[in-house]
């Protein structure tokens, strides 16, 4: 029994050490592995910049915009540095988004029901499953936004890959949740 209890002691251990080495590297960087909202982003690249860590602000830059390059990323943060506005300076380094893929409508009907029940996880594998293009985070919004019944399920506009044909499902969905 005192074996046992010895090695429980010694796991409880190795696993707080694991824990404790991993929040400290998250932290190394002044962020605690957090990245500040797309409003904040700017204000957060200037603080790096001002404080000293331009090398940071391309990498938050690189998490936050998918597809940039390094080299497009230094030229974006070296002109917020002389004060250009973040959007403009993606713009004028060519910076364009993945574009989203186009959902078939019977796997968007699939995600809405499994959404309805509330199988969010399972609907982010499945997306996953049949769009393996998609990243974690792209696959996440893409079903974000089938769960709030996006603006694209029932408005005018739709979202890219969303066809605005999917209202009526949508509305089906939000109902079933309320």
């Amino acid at each position: 029994m005192l074996d046992t209890l010895l090695i429980v002691v010694a796991a409880l251990a190795v696993i707080t050490a694991i824990v404790v080495t991993a929040v400290r590297r998250s932290r190394a960087d002044g962020s605690a592995g957090m990245l500040p909202p797309p409003a904040d982003l700017q204000d957060h690249l200037q603080q790096l910049i001002a404080g000293g860590r331009k090398v940071q602000a391309i990498k938050v830059l690189r998490e936050r915009a998918p597809g940039i390059g390094l080299k497009q990323a230094k030229a974006v943060v070296d002109a917020v540095e002389r004060g250009t506005a973040l959007h403009a300076a993606l713009a004028a380094s060519g910076h364009r988004p993945p574009p989203t893929p186009a959902i078939p409508p019977d796997l968007r009907d699939h995600l809405l029901r499994l959404i309805a029940q509330g199988r969010k996880i399972e609907a982010i594998k499945v997306l996953r499953g049949r769009l393996p293009s998609l990243g974690l985070k792209q696959a996440k919004d893409i079903v974000d936004s089938l769960e709030a019944g996006a603006p694209a399920l029932g408005s005018q506009t739709p979202p890219p890959g969303i066809p605005a044909a999917t209202a009526d499902l949508a509305d089906r969905v939000r109902a079933l949740k309320a």
